[in-house]
């Protein structure tokens, strides 16, 4: 079980130059305590490998494809939080600058697929431009199965409904991804990706060595220990261009035995 105790940015934020565009009014940084949600269903699990992805036409899903419930129970308690992220992302690709955004979990179990699921429905919601979201989680690839995209139609962007977003799945993401930014960046000024663990080598770090992240927000236990949690920030600020701050999930909620992150290098 999983639930957000709090959604804002805060804290180990990474400040732009001037140069960067303007600001959003709403900011995502400091605490504003938010209502706690209710308790949630954990929406990891395994799934087989999907094929490799190619740029292509777009499909549709059929008419009557639904959010997951995740996002329904979160937004009761944070929609606030999950907008001012929301309005922050839009300013960033409005300009042009860092668009391409990795959300990663600090380790298996910390809820970063809910959080994404339900940021991803926020955007949607606003509908201030196409959104392409993109699953890199290799160990722990939920999102497409949240998101009732199986089979062919992950291989290549494929729309979600009326959304204004579309979905597509890497199943070698390192490798993929440049192609698929390059292709797609025209079409889609925002691009959202599911990077899975940064604890584990062929998802979040591959992803970053690749080069094209832009922007990246960690999903993190509430309780991490203030100097563990800056060595995994340090880390992150160091691979993207710009890092947005952390997400906070509560640890008592998941219901699972946890184990110590490993440090990427």
């Amino acid at each position: 079980m999983t639930a957000l105790d709090r959604t804002f940015i805060k804290a180990f934020r990474r400040r732009e130059t001037e140069a960067d565009c303007q600001r959003p009014p709403e900011q995502v940084s400091g605490e504003s305590p938010a209502e706690v949600a209710p308790r949630l269903a954990d929406a990891d699990s395994d799934v087989d490998s999907k094929a490799d992805a190619e740029v292509v036409p777009l499909t549709a899903t059929s008419p009557d494809w639904q959010w997951p419930a995740i996002c329904d129970e979160l937004l009761r308690g944070a929609a606030e939080g999950f907008e001012s992220v929301a309005a922050e992302l839009e300013a960033l690709a409005a300009c042009g600058k860092k668009s391409v955004v990795a959300l990663a979990g600090s380790q298996t179990g910390v809820g970063c697929t809910s959080v994404y699921l339900t940021l991803a429905r926020t955007l949607a919601a606003r509908a201030a431009q196409p959104v392409l979201l993109i699953e890199a989680n290799r160990a722990r690839p939920a999102l497409c199965d949240q998101l009732q995209v199986t089979g062919h139609e992950a291989r290549s962007p494929h729309k979600l409904g009326e959304s204004g977003l579309a979905i597509v799945s890497l199943a070698d993401a390192a490798a993929e991804i440049s192609n698929l930014v390059a292709g797609l960046a025209d079409e889609y000024p925002l691009i959202l990706i599911d990077a899975g663990c940064i604890a584990d080598p062929m998802d979040a770090p591959a992803l970053w060595a690749a080069g094209v992240v832009g922007t990246t927000i960690l999903v993190d236990f509430d309780d991490r220990e203030s100097g563990q949690r800056n060595v995994i920030v340090e880390s992150l600020a160091k691979q993207s261009d710009m890092f947005l701050g952390v997400i906070e999930t509560r640890r008592e909620d998941l219901g699972a035995e946890i184990a110590p992150p490993r440090m990427m290098g």
